[in-house]
């Protein structure tokens, strides 16, 4: 009987493919590279538009009637962030085309403690109620109040607090302004500011009433018709047209718009 000998194969350390042979090596299809080369979009290739931001130089307070009930007064106001938004990482906003570094917010004004439904976040809430103010801000869900045992940051802005320049309520760098360390300092903060919005207040109305008086004494000359010339009424200024005058509602930028909303 025949047995058919197997052939011997000697291993001389190397691979037995040989180029000059004319065989090309087996190729192998990598499932990683398989996939890549698909067509179909994937989740990191479609990127969703990022919503508008929670306030513009357009938006309303939105007061409803309970809201009535409760706030006296609500304007719009902005400021400039000190880093541009598209670089702060908490900011998870599209950035305005017209002012693409300005955050617009509402300040409300009013007498106990703000509802849930008011505002929206990043505005802001003054209790002017006498011997209990107290200054609010709204966060994500609902309103927090601004206690001394820490800043009240801002919900989507990196180093951002409240705080008071100026005889305002500002948000702002921590470095720029004062911490309050006693709970007095910020009972004093609240009714410094409306103390003098109430004296720059006065000082505006007695600028107007002394132009209308003015007004009409020239209207009076011309119309007396003798023929001649009242000379022109050269005064000193007033002391307090020459050092007050009408504050912006924010120290911080002069874009800053503050329109007052009428409470229905």
């Amino acid at each position: 009987m025949h047995h058919l000998s197997r052939p011997q194969y000697r291993h001389v350390g190397r691979s037995s493919y040989n180029p000059g042979a004319g065989r090309a090596p087996p190729r192998f299809r990598s499932p990683t590279n398989t996939i890549s080369t698909l067509s179909t979009p994937t989740s990191s290739s479609v990127r969703r538009p990022l919503p508008p931001p929670p306030r513009n130089k357009d938006s309303s307070s939105g007061l409803s009637e309970t809201d009535n009930d409760i706030v006296t007064a609500a304007r719009l106001r902005s400021f400039e962030h000190h880093i541009p938004l598209k670089h702060d990482v908490k900011y998870t906003y599209a950035e305005l085309s017209s002012f693409p570094n300005v955050v617009y917010f509402f300040e409300y004004r009013g007498y106990g403690f703000p509802s849930s439904t008011l505002g929206v976040s990043g505005d802001i809430y003054i209790d002017i109620t006498e011997h209990s103010y107290a200054l609010y801000a709204k966060g994500v869900t609902d309103w927090t109040r601004w206690t001394v045992a820490g800043w009240l940051e801002h919900p989507f802005l990196t180093d951002t607090v409240l705080g008071f320049l100026l005889d305002s309520v500002v948000w702002i760098h921590p470095m720029k302004v004062d911490r309050p360390s006693q709970a007095i300092e910020l009972h004093y903060a609240i009714r410094d500011m409306l103390i003098h919005e109430a004296e720059v207040l006065c000082s505006n109305q007695a600028s107007r009433k002394q132009g209308e008086t003015d007004d009409g004494d020239d209207a009076d000359a011309v119309a007396a018709g003798n023929g001649s010339r009242k000379r022109p009424r050269v005064d000193e200024e007033p002391s307090f047209t020459a050092h007050n005058s009408e504050a912006p509602s924010s120290p911080l930028s002069e874009q800053e718009v503050v329109s007052a909303s009428p409470l229905i």
